[in-house]
């Protein structure tokens, strides 16, 4: 999954053999880089190199935080985990489908869980 300004199959950057595909369910403007010639540019510029390392350990730690989210047993539990992750940030107005397959429950089951908050919030 991608959003604007990612980079897709950055993990083949360092291997001889890697398989990635992708499909674009919106429009998208793709900029491809040869491999060879980004290995060569992050040798030749530290900066660069640097700009690499910490692209690849932030992308470790999401994969890590989506690891724990969907550890969580309940839709209640991993809606919290993800809101926790986000400093509490509600999703956006037409976001909540690709919220749920990011934490791993039905979308029925997320609007659900979105309701009953809602209710919460208005009886308190």
């Amino acid at each position: 999954r991608a959003v604007a300004g990612m980079i897709l199959a950055e993990s083949s950057i360092f291997s001889d053999a890697y398989h990635c595909d992708a499909i674009a369910v919106a429009d998208t403007c793709l900029l491809r880089i040869v491999r060879a010639d980004l290995r060569r540019a992050a040798q030749a510029d530290s900066g660069l190199m640097e700009a690499v390392a910490r692209h690849l350990a932030r992308e470790v730690q999401r994969t890590r935080i989506r690891v724990e989210v969907l550890a969580k047993r309940t839709v209640r539990e991993r809606l919290d985990a993800w809101l926790a992750l986000g400093d509490g940030q509600w999703p956006e107005r037409g976001t909540m489908a690709s919220v749920a397959q990011d934490i791993g429950v039905s979308p029925e089951a997320f609007y659900r869980e979105m309701q009953r908050r809602r209710r919460e919030r208005l009886a308190a």
